[in-house]
This record gives structure tokens, sequence and C-alpha cells, in this order.
């Protein structure tokens, strides 16, 4: 029996035996970006899961007071978006009467954002909450 020389080089380690240094360093270099890329594409979809399931734990309303009746303020995390001070779709400045009336209100602005609708209530949608409006 003669010494055969397959010993555990990288040629044979990976099956490249024969090939060229030129070809397998490209053949390594394709394998690495494979991983790289399949990394990069597995993690963006890690981060999206997350997103989309931090998302609504990620908007906070708070009620404020303006005047003789109440608004409201959203967040997204630290930062404002949008601050209501009277009930949407009345003419005039109308505050809302009860706390708990721009809280529900807000609540609905939260769910359309969350659905990727346009924020824009309607009067149905604030009767539908029976919220209580008083006309000037």
């Amino acid at each position: 029996m003669g010494s055969d020389n397959r010993g555990l080089s990288k040629e044979n380690f990976l099956g490249m035996k024969g090939m060229g240094s030129n070809a397998m360093t490209k053949t390594m270099a394709m394998v690495l970006l494979m991983f790289i890329g399949a990394t990069i594409i597995g993690m963006g979809l890690l981060l999206k899961q997350d997103g989309e399931r931090g998302d609504k734990t990620q908007f906070r309303t708070e009620v404020i007071k303006v005047g003789n009746g109440y608004g409201y303020q959203i967040f997204y995390g630290d930062r404002l978006l949008i601050q209501q001070e009277c009930i949407p779709v009345l003419r005039g400045n109308v505050p809302f009467q009860r706390p708990e009336d721009a809280t529900s209100v807000a609540g609905l602005v939260i769910e359309k954002i969350m659905e990727k609708q346009s924020p824009e209530l309607s009067l149905e949608d604030i009767k539908a909450l029976d919220v209580v409006i008083l006309t000037p």
C-alpha cells in the first residue's frame, strides 16, 4: 500500500481536488456571499416579525385638558404623532366632554394606522363610539 497523498487538504475537504486556486477562491467567495445573504434575509424577516408584533405596544395615548374639555395625543415610542384638541369632523373647536371619549377616539385612530388606513375619521365613526357631543 503506497501513500496516495489524499490527506485532509483544503481542496479535498471542499471536494475541489484538481481545481485551480483561482476557481477555488471564486467558489469559496460565492459560498461566503450566499451565507451572508441568507443571514441578512433571515435577520430582516425576524426584525419585520418583531416590528409587526411590537407596533401596537409602541403606540400610546394621553388625554390632555383643553379649555373646557379634553383632547388627546398619540405617541409612537417617544415621538408625538397626533395632537387632537377637538372632536374631529365637527365644525368649530368642540373639545371632548369626557376623557374616556378622547381615549376611545384615539384608540380608533391607532387601529386605523395599524391597518395601514388613513387615520381620518367620519361622523359615523364618532357616533359609533357613543361620543358625547355638545354643540356651542
